[in-house]
């Protein structure tokens, strides 16, 4: 997630960061559904204000 689109007179901000682990063997065979093993997320720049716009395609 970023603070918003790039624009001439603004540089976005990443303000979260998501990963997630799956089993190796899940992501080999795709006639099998993988569940997520682990997560990790993290938050960046909180103090930033987050574009509407932006916020609207995120949620």
């Amino acid at each position: 997630e970023t603070t918003g689109f790039r624009k001439s007179n603004n540089n976005p901000r990443i303000t979260e960061l998501s990963f997630i682990a799956l089993p190796r063997d899940g992501l080999l065979d795709a006639s099998k559904p993988s569940r997520v093993a682990s997560k990790l997320l993290l938050c960046f720049n909180p103090q930033k204000e987050i574009d509407p716009k932006a916020s609207s395609m995120s949620g």
